[in-house]
């Protein structure tokens, strides 16, 4: 009889659902069934539509709620699957309530437990002390624990985690899907990203502004700040095309139609988009604050991680742009630095903590 692998998240990802069903596939071969129970179906700011789900899985009945514009999952009959399912090891995605349903049932029942997350030191420098008190108690009762960068496991080692109990679960695409070397360049910008405050859509104005309406600026997304940020950049006549939320199947003609990606943020554990824009062979701009900064994106070797300043990102624009033979250095750098950033790859890191903790807690 299989024995079973429960991973708590809230909602169903297109980039983790490939990686979800590879997992599923390799544990198989293990004698473990893995059941990922999704808290929701999705939230309110994701207009996703989803491959299809060869994983096992549940979306368990529940209620969104809205806290400050940060959503959070209801769900009492979450500990009831866990009885029913008695899994041998519980992997939970984050650190809010429902998250910590999970760990509390995995500790009261003495079932290993895999702390599974995105966050950074940065990402998570303004959080206060229970929220503090409460990763630090999670880290250190984990078995393993599971990164999508170094800086995430940074941050576990940080709290108390063994660097032997650290495994890196990358967050990726489908690089064979973006990469399109004849399509022609009908953008110099792109700016992909939810139209909110922590994207820094005011920063994107600027930059326009500083380059003098020599450039175009193709942008992608939805969000609170939209109407805003449209009418400005109308009003101060920049050569702009806005195709709103796009569906992830569509988004890679985006990429391969620009030729540079602009990856403003305050915040970003990760940032997808710069996987996106690599596997397309576009070289990213973005700022320290993104978790892929010093990671995939690498400093004047396929892109530039720079200060939020408009003329400082205007003036890597005009170098990046008006030099071919810098440009096609940096297209190629970006699309060899994310060969590696793939669903196996992060399989493989959830597959090792798994068989970390059911092998170690044997």
């Amino acid at each position: 009889m299989s024995r079973v692998v429960c991973l708590i998240t809230n909602i169903p990802a297109p980039y983790r659902i490939p990686v979800f069903d590879r997992l599923y596939s390799k544990l198989r071969e293990q004698n473990i069934d893995l059941i990922v129970l999704y808290l929701s179906r999705t939230e309110p700011n994701r207009l996703w539509k989803l491959p299809d789900i060869w994983h096992k899985h549940e979306i368990l009945p529940g209620r969104v709620i809205s806290v400050g514009g940060v959503y959070f999952h209801w769900n009492p009959s979450l500990i009831k699957q866990l009885n029913l399912l008695k899994p041998i090891a519980v992997i939970t995605c984050g650190f809010d309530f429902a998250m910590m349903q999970g760990f509390l049932w995995s500790v009261l029942k003495r079932v290993p437990h895999i702390s599974f997350s995105d966050g950074t030191l940065d990402s998570e420098s303004n959080i206060g002390f229970f929220r503090r008190l409460t990763r630090k108690i999670v880290i250190k009762n984990s078995h393993s624990l599971v990164g999508a960068s170094l800086k995430t496991l940074s941050l576990f080692q940080h709290y108390g985690a063994a660097r032997k109990d650290c495994f890196q679960s990358c967050l990726c695409v489908d690089n064979s899907v973006y990469i399109d070397r004849t399509q022609k360049k009908a953008f110099d910008l792109l700016y992909v990203a939810r139209i909110v405050r922590g994207k820094m859509p005011e920063l994107i104005i600027e930059i326009m502004e500083a380059l003098g309406g020599d450039y175009s600026l193709e942008i992608v997304g939805d969000g609170n700040l939209r109407g805003w940020f449209i009418d400005t950049l109308a009003q101060k006549k920049v050569k702009y095309n806005y195709d709103g939320f796009v569906q992830p199947e569509f988004i890679p003609r985006f990429y391969q139609s620009s030729s540079l990606l602009l990856f403003p943020t305050r915040s970003d554990s990760w940032g997808v988009v710069a996987n996106e824009a690599c596997a397309a062979g576009v070289p990213v701009l973005t700022t320290e604050s993104a978790g892929v900064a010093g990671e995939l994106i690498v400093h004047g070797e396929n892109g530039f991680v720079l200060p939020p300043l408009a003329h400082v990102w205007a003036d890597h624009i005009r170098l990046l742009l008006s030099d071919q033979k810098l440009y096609q250095q940096m297209s190629r750098n970006a699309f060899n630095s994310v060969q590696s950033y793939n669903y196996e790859s992060a399989s493989s890191g959830l597959l090792q903590a798994v068989l970390n903790t059911v092998n170690g807690s044997c």
